[in-house]
């Protein structure tokens, strides 16, 4: 992430989703550059219940290139999956969505964080509730 635009192609961010959607070759209030991939992004999404922490991935076309659209699931990535748990436990989240991005070498690069993330479609609706009962219930 930089202030500055990189040399290449880049995508440019607002700091909050309601200034506006991400951009190729943009403006924008700050810039990551361009990760060499497929139209695709790979949201996951981890919820703690107040028990366990419940994880959920889901395949969407890529917002930079036109509407976003439901692809399907996600397989379960081990390592992206841990991160997620581990991400949740550190920070003390209840919940949080990433966006990756698959690179032409198969590697995987977080490129969004979303702490309000809308978990529709995802299984996780009834782990979201029981997060907040837990979390109310908390002392």
């Amino acid at each position: 992430m930089t202030f500055e635009k990189p040399a290449g192609e880049y995508v440019a961010k607002d700091y909050s989703i309601w200034s506006g959607e991400p951009e190729l070759n943009g403006e924008g209030d700050f810039y990551q550059e361009l990760i060499s991939t497929e139209p695709v992004d790979y949201k996951y999404y981890a919820v703690d219940d107040g028990e366990r922490i419940q994880t959920a991935g889901r395949r969407v076309t890529s917002k930079l290139y036109g509407p976003k659209r439901f692809l399907g699931r996600a397989r379960a990535r081990p390592t992206l999956t841990a991160s997620l748990r581990r991400l949740v436990e550190r920070a003390d989240l209840r919940g949080v969505g990433v966006d990756f991005v698959r690179d032409d070498e198969g590697r995987f690069w977080a490129v969004d964080l979303n702490l309000a993330a809308g978990y529709r479609n995802t299984g996780l609706e009834s782990a979201i509730c029981e997060s907040i009962c837990a979390s109310l219930s908390d002392p």
